[in-house]
C-alpha cells in the first residue's frame, strides 16, 4: 500500500465513521451474532489497534501495549473510537515517512512484543 490508497482508506472509514454517528448508539454497541465481533463498535476498534499493534508496536517500537483494554472498549463511543483512528492514522504516517518503500515491503520477523 502507498500513501495515496492509504487516503483513501481514510477517506472511506471517515464516511463508515460519519454514518456511525447517525445511529443510535445501542445499534453501534449491538451485540450481533456471526458478525465476527460483537458488534460495530467492537470490529473498529479492533482494525485501529491492528494498525497500531502491527505499524506503532511491531514496526515503530512507539508502543508496548497497543491494545485497547476491554473495561475501556466498553465506554467506547463513535468520538473514541475516531480518537483511535488518529493515533493509529499518526503511526501510518510515520510509517511512510520513516520507512524506505524497499523496508516497507520487506519481511519482519520477531516475537511479538504484546
Amino acid at each position: 500500500m502507498d500513501q495515496t490508497q492509504y487516503e483513501w482508506v481514510k477517506k472511506t472509514r471517515n464516511d463508515l465513521l460519519d454514518f456511525c454517528e447517525e445511529i443510535e448508539q445501542n445499534d453501534f454497541t449491538r451485540q450481533m451474532s456471526g458478525f465476527g465481533f460483537p458488534s460495530i463498535r467492537n470490529l473498529l476498534v479492533h482494525i485501529a489497534d491492528c494498525y497500531i499493534g502491527w505499524i506503532g508496536s511491531f514496526v515503530l517500537f512507539q508502543t508496548k501495549k497497543p491494545l485497547t483494554p476491554k473495561e475501556f472498549l466498553h465506554q467506547m463511543g463513535v468520538k473514541a473510537v475516531r480518537e483511535r483512528f488518529q493515533q493509529s492514522d499518526r503511526y501510518v504516517e510515520q510509517f511512510f515517512q520513516t520507512l524506505s518503500h524497499e523496508q516497507r515491503n520487506t519481511l519482519i520477523t520477531k516475537e511479538i512484543p504484546w
